[in-house]
């Protein structure tokens, strides 16, 4: 009987290691599409963010313009560049 009970057992045991290989087999599946899926989610927001730059790049680029500055200080809140500021001194010493 003791025969019968060890083989019953390692038989039984070596049917959950068979379902133990099969189940992580779909488990590595399940994750490979879930990690797929999330790339691909991932690069659309990457691609999403690099094209909010360039239309960030776009929308600023005349901010890099020197002269166009300075023709919007001059002409739209009349801002004059003086020259090289003077140092006043106090007269009370």
């Amino acid at each position: 009987m003791d025969i019968k009970l060890r083989g019953i057992l390692f038989f039984v045991l070596v049917i959950m290691a068979l379902a133990g290989l099969f189940v992580v087999q779909v488990w590595k599946q399940n994750e490979y599409v879930r990690l797929t899926k999330q790339n691909r989610a991932l690069c659309v927001q990457l691609e999403k963010v690099k094209s909010d730059i360039a239309n960030i790049m776009i929308d600023t680029k005349w901010l890099k313009d020197y002269k166009r500055l300075e023709k919007l200080a001059r002409d739209d809140y009349g801002l004059v560049y003086a020259g090289v500021p003077e140092f006043i001194e106090s007269e009370e010493r």
